[in-house]
């Protein structure tokens, strides 16, 4: 008998990462400019790294510097591949993979992009200061959340809003908040 129950969440996480794999893999072989595909790979990237992220902040343990080398963590799916049996990686090593896709991403991606579906360079940045500090590595957090705010340093102004009515009188959708750097 299965004392556990499937997770939506874990499943969803993973579509979401063959998406992103499955751009990565095959967008160098398609048709159209150099440009784009730099950036549509460049988008996925940072995108399967922040679902890494999702998961492995929710099945496994919080990093530890002195144990991530050891703790189990979760699969790393790292190429489009149907046939793939992945195996868990640790802690660090899923934090490695993620660091890795959001540097190989930020020379491509777009200061503006074209809407708030497509992550900026300000996301990269925020997400790279956010692995830094979970990782507890200040300095490198710190410098990275400065290359975030220097791109988008734009605050929602709640006291406006409330003197609009609030949430209901002017539903806020993330396009017209400056704080979403990507939905």
């Amino acid at each position: 008998v299965s004392l556990m129950t499937s997770s939506s969440f874990y499943s969803q996480a993973y579509a979401y990462i063959n998406r992103w794999n499955t751009i990565i893999s095959l967008v160098d072989n398609s048709k159209g400019e150099d440009n784009i595909k730099a950036l549509a790979k460049a988008e996925a990237k940072v995108l399967r790294a922040y679902d890494h992220f999702l998961v492995v902040n929710i099945y496994a343990k919080a990093y530890d510097p002195a144990t991530a080398a050891t703790d189990g963590g979760i699969c790393i799916m790292d190429k489009f591949d149907l046939e793939a049996q992945p195996t868990k990686s640790t802690v660090k090593e899923v934090y490695d993979f993620i660091l890795k896709d959001i540097d190989e991403a930020i020379p491509y991606l777009q200061e503006k992009p074209l809407d708030i579906y497509h992550p900026s360079l300000a996301f990269a940045y925020a997400f790279k200061a956010k692995i830094h500090l979970f990782k507890r590595e200040i300095a490198e957090a710190k410098q990275a959340a400065e290359r975030s705010l220097a791109l988008n340093n734009q605050i929602f102004d709640l006291v406006n809003y409330t003197t609009q009515g609030g949430p209901n009188s002017v539903p806020v959708i993330a396009p017209n908040n400056p704080e979403v750097l990507s939905y």
